[in-house]
């Protein structure tokens, strides 16, 4: 599997969607698990065919983006 540029705006979508859903209240402890199945409902999407690989693909672009998210937010608090 070849990384590609969408495959990173992806995962760019699912921290979106999920800051989103954190400004219209959804509280912040299910942060994680909305981004899980974002990137399921995602990796479904952009790989039709083989479901192991999809969910795979999805779980991975879910975890990766709050990932980036949480090392986004450290590195702003050690600036502040």
């Amino acid at each position: 599997m070849n990384i590609e540029i969408t495959d990173a705006l992806l995962v760019a979508v699912i921290v979106g969607f999920v800051e989103i859903s954190k400004r219209m209240g959804l509280p912040v402890r299910l942060d994680p698990v909305l981004s899980v199945i974002l990137g399921i409902i995602a990796g479904v999407v952009y790989f039709p065919g083989d479901v192991k690989t999809s969910v795979m693909f999805g779980i991975i672009s879910g975890l990766t983006s709050c990932g980036l998210y949480s090392a986004g937010k450290s590195a702003v608090k050690k600036e502040q």
